[in-house]
């Protein structure tokens, strides 16, 4: 489903970046097993994560210190506003999923289940930082950190399987 309106991601200023990093890696001697983990949609994810997370970070550090200085409602908050965030990169950039002969309907759907398998990893990131913090007793800000590294792996392997997957 190639049209003239269709974007070659890999072409652009975002996938020349990616595409450096990949080979950059690749000139590294790495096993055989790693080597096929160094993909542009692998190395775009981790872009995307982490741009993902920092926006996840900053809205929980502006919720705590300036606002509600309430972990829980902070991480709602923040996972809410990541959520938001995550959709269209991830769609378009790490699982080239474009934009083209979509409606209204299918956008939808496909957004309600990239919320719905991102509640999985949300949830999880609650129930964590309450582990971590009350009953730990863990810094929430350091919490968060550790937390996202979990948050990362199932977002790409939900987001892979269930919501982008190529059909």
């Amino acid at each position: 489903m190639n049209n003239k309106n269709t974007i070659n991601i890999e072409k652009t200023l975002y996938g020349k970046f990616i595409n450096f990093w990949v080979t950059l890696f690749l000139k590294f001697p790495l096993p055989n097993a790693l080597k096929k983990f160094v993909t542009f949609e692998t190395f775009s994810y981790l872009f995307i994560g982490v741009l993902t997370t920092i926006v996840n970070y900053i809205t929980y550090v502006i919720c705590q210190t300036l606002l509600l200085k309430n972990y829980q409602l902070s991480t709602i908050i923040s996972w809410i506003v990541a959520v938001m965030f995550a959709f269209y990169p991830n769609k378009i950039f790490v699982y080239k999923n474009n934009l083209n002969n979509y409606n209204v309907i299918n956008l939808l759907k496909e957004f309600s289940s990239f919320t719905l398998s991102r509640l999985f990893s949300g949830l999880c990131e609650f129930i964590f930082m309450i582990i971590l913090v009350d009953f730990i007793g863990l810094n929430d800000y350091l919490s968060k950190v550790i937390v996202s590294i979990f948050v990362i792996i199932t977002n790409y392997l939900t987001g892979k399987l269930f919501v982008f997957k190529k059909s």
